[in-house]
């Protein structure tokens, strides 16, 4: 089961992530992104969001302590999205900065 399944929620049309595999990485991207532009394809790379969140408690996590951190994430744009952590201040990921 991929690691962030049913806790990325897309800021544009409320849809929930998908994983997939995409040249031996994982990534996830709204299940409502179709061809014909129901919304949009941001796709964001897994081992990214792992870093993202490793990187606040200075250490690498495992996956299940990852997993039983996030509450949610909630994705505006590839550069533009907040990790919710439960019991934790959220990560805010911006454009031109981090908010840990």
């Amino acid at each position: 089961m991929p690691l962030f399944s049913k806790k990325i929620k897309c800021l544009h049309c409320g849809g929930n992530f998908k994983a997939r595999k995409d040249r031996n990485r994982r990534v996830y991207v709204c299940s409502r992104y179709d061809n014909y532009g129901e919304c949009k394809r941001i796709p964001i790379e897994e081992e990214f969001l792992k870093n993202t969140i490793n990187k606040r408690y200075d250490f690498q996590l495992t996956d299940e302590e990852i997993k039983n951190k996030v509450e949610r994430i909630e994705v505006e744009d590839k550069l533009l999205f907040t990790i919710y952590l439960k019991n934790n201040e959220p990560i805010v990921f911006g454009k031109n900065f981090i908010k840990y």
